[in-house]
C-alpha cells in the first residue's frame, strides 16, 4: 500500500472515530436528558378532577395524566414554532393571563381548530413584540384566521419603556424584530427554537421593577462586553426596593404568603403551563359572572399606546376581558376595551360567558389555579366555537 493511500486511510479512520465518539457522546446526552426528565415527571394531583370535568364537556383529557414542575410562570407557551407555515387557525397571544392556565388541547377538541399560543408572565406591549407578533402572524396564521389577545391591566396601564421591557422579554424579540419576512422564515427554517431565556429571579419580574431591571441589566451588559465578568443575580430589589418604592404590590404579596398562598408551576407539554395552590390555604377565591359595566370616562395613556401598537397588526382580532373574583377586577378591562379597542377587536369577555355552576378556583390575582383552568379553558373554547366564523 501506497503512503499516500495509507494517509487517506489513517484521516478517514481518525474522521470515522471523531463522528462515532460524537454520536455516542450525543446519544447519551440524550438518554441522561431523558432520564432527568422522567425523574421529575409525577402524576397530575388533580388529574381524577379534569377526567371528570372532560366527561362532562366531552373531552379527552387522559393527556394529563402526569406533569413536571418548572420553576415559574415566566416560560413561554409556544408549541407551533416547528408547525407549517400557514397552519394555524387561531393564535392565542398575552401575558399571564393567557399563559397560565389556557389549555389549547381543551380548544381544540371543542372547535375542531389548530390553535397556536404565545404567551408569557409579564409580556408587554411594546414596538418589538409588536413586530414579532406580526411577523409571526403572517407566517403561521392562515389569512382567514384570529389572534385573541389577553392582558391583564397593570401590564397594559404600567409606565413602561422599551427598555425596561427587557424584563419580560427574551434576546431573540430584539433580534428577530427588525427582520423582513423572507429573514424571519430563513430563521425559522434554520431550525431556531423562539423561547424564553430564564435570565431573571421570579421576584424581580413583579410589577415596579422595570427601572431597576434596566440599570441592572445595563450594569451587566457594560461588565460582560468590556471586562468579560458576570454580575450575579440578587434579591436587593425584592427584599429592599420593593416595598419602599411599591408598597401596594410588595404588601399584597406578602398578604398571599400569610394566606398560605404557595404557588408552583406545572406543564405535561409546551403548550400549557398550570398554576397549582394547596387548597388548605386560608382563604379560597372562585371566579364571579359579573355585568359591570366599563367607564365611559376611563382614561389611560399608556393603554392607549398599546392599543395603537397592537392596530398594527393586520388580522382580524379578538380582545379577551380575563376572569375576576371581584366586580372591580372587571372594570378596567372593560374600561379598556370600550375606549380603545372596540373599534378593531371582537369582545371576549370570560366574566359574562362564564356559568354559575362553574367553580372556577382562583389565585388572590387574575390566574386560575387547580381545577379553574380546565373551565376557563372551556371558556375559550366555547366563544371560538360560536364566532370564530362570525365577523
Amino acid at each position: 500500500m501506497s503512503p499516500k493511500r495509507i494517509s487517506i486511510m489513517i484521516v478517514l479512520s481518525m474522521i470515522m472515530s471523531t463522528i462515532v465518539a460524537v454520536t455516542y457522546s450525543y446519544k447519551q446526552t440524550l438518554v441522561k436528558e431523558k432520564a432527568k426528565l422522567q425523574k421529575n415527571i409525577v402524576e397530575f394531583p388533580y388529574y381524577d378532577e379534569y377526567m371528570q370535568v372532560g366527561r362532562e364537556y366531552g373531552l379527552d383529557m387522559s393527556f394529563t395524566k402526569h406533569v413536571w414542575n418548572i420553576s415559574d410562570d415566566h416560560s413561554f407557551a409556544n408549541p407551533y414554532f416547528k408547525s407549517e407555515k400557514k397552519s394555524f387557525d387561531v393564535i392565542l397571544f398575552g401575558d399571564s393571563t393567557m399563559a397560565i392556565g389556557v389549555i389549547p388541547q381543551v380548544l381544540e377538541q371543542m372547535t375542531g381548530l389548530k390553535i397556536g399560543i404565545f404567551a408569557s408572565g409579564g409580556m408587554v406591549l411594546t414596538d418589538s413584540v409588536v413586530k414579532v407578533l406580526e411577523k409571526i402572524s403572517r407566517f403561521y396564521l392562515k389569512e382567514d384566521g384570529l389572534l385573541i389577545l389577553a392582558f391583564s391591566e397593570w401590564s397594559q396601564t404600567y409606565n413602561f419603556s422599551e427598555n425596561g421591557s427587557f424584563t419580560f422579554v427574551p434576546e431573540w424579540i430584539r433580534e428577530v424584530s427588525p427582520m423582513t419576512d423572507a429573514q424571519f422564515e430563513e430563521y425559522i427554517d434554520r431550525g431556531y427554537t423562539l423561547d424564553l431565556v430564564k435570565d431573571v429571579s421570579p421576584e424581580e419580574r413583579q410589577k415596579g421593577s422595570f427601572d431597576y431591571r434596566k440599570t441592572y441589566i445595563d450594569l451587566k451588559g457594560l461588565l460582560k462586553d468590556n471586562y468579560s465578568l458576570t454580575l450575579p443575580e440578587s434579591t436587593i430589589y425584592s427584599t429592599f426596593i420593593e416595598p419602599e418604592l411599591n408598597a401596594e404590590w410588595f404588601n399584597k404579596k406578602m398578604e398571599n404568603q400569610e394566606l398560605g398562598d404557595i404557588k408552583y408551576y406545572v406543564r405535561w407539554d409546551n403548550k400549557t403551563i398550570l398554576q397549582l395552590i394547596d387548597r388548605t390555604r386560608k382563604r379560597t377565591y372562585y371566579a364571579i359572572r359579573s355585568t359591570i359595566e366599563a367607564d365611559p370616562a376611563y382614561e389611560n395613556a399608556n393603554a392607549k399606546l398599546s392599543a395603537e401598537l397592537i392596530r398594527k397588526v393586520k388580522y382580524r382580532m379578538a380582545y379577551a376581558i380575563g376572569l375576576g373574583h371581584e366586580d372591580v377586577h372587571y372594570l378596567v378591562p372593560r374600561s379598556i376595551y370600550e375606549k380603545y379597542y372596540s373599534s378593531f377587536c371582537e369582545k371576549l369577555d370570560l366574566g359574562l360567558l362564564l356559568d354559575v355552576s362553574m367553580k372556577i378556583e382562583m389565585e388572590n390575582l387574575q390566574h386560575t389555579t387547580n381545577v379553574g383552568s380546565i373551565y376557563k379553558s372551556i371558556l375559550y373554547g366555547q366563544w371560538i366555537r360560536d364566532n370564530f366564523k362570525k365577523e
